[in-house]
């Protein structure tokens, strides 16, 4: 019988750009790139294959609210474009960062803790399906929302608001006690 392979290699620990603080998720593009939310450091990193250090793709100026910013990121999701979708645990928020911004856009919660369909309560976890729909997992709140591509991704950028009244949540909810 064959065992997994005995001596990891170390990609990233810490503060500095060739460092994470507290890494939760890893997302893999088809370029090799990888990509970590790293949660205490408030940021999303990538290295670039081969790389020695990475660089600051989302956040990493400390935790906070400001579309700079993030607070506990967690949840990560790398679309083909390279634009990053990060669901913020403690913003009760997914941001989303298209390639090279150094700012994000809510796309869905960011209306502080809650019940109601536009918000979310600690969520952690975010996918896509093949439609580009938006699965996120709301931890407090024991569901899982499902929102539509077609406000997520509007043709004019620029419509998308800050809050979750231009996404059309389906309602589509999974209660788990």
């Amino acid at each position: 019988s064959r065992t997994g392979e005995p001596d990891g290699t170390v990609v990233a620990a810490g503060n500095e750009l060739n460092q994470l603080k507290s890494p939760l998720r890893v997302f893999v593009d088809l370029d090799y790139s990888v990509y970590v939310s790293s949660d205490l450091n408030h940021r999303v990193m990538k290295w670039v294959h081969g790389a020695k250090e990475g660089i600051i793709v989302a956040g990493g100026r400390e935790a906070g609210a400001n579309p700079t910013q993030l607070s506990d990121s967690i949840g990560l999701f790398v679309d083909p474009l390279s634009t990053i979708y990060v669901a913020e645990f403690n913003n009760h928020r997914v941001t989303r960062w298209r390639n090279g911004a150094i700012k994000g856009n809510v796309i869905v919660g960011g209306n502080g803790p809650g019940q109601q369909s536009n918000q979310l309560n600690h969520p952690l976890g975010l996918t896509f399906n093949q439609n580009g729909d938006l699965y996120v997992t709301d931890k407090d709140n024991y569901r899982v929302q499902l929102f539509s591509v077609e406000t997520i991704h509007p043709t004019d950028a620029e419509s998308i608001s800050n809050k979750t009244s231009n996404i059309d949540n389906k309602n589509v909810e999974t209660e788990f006690q």
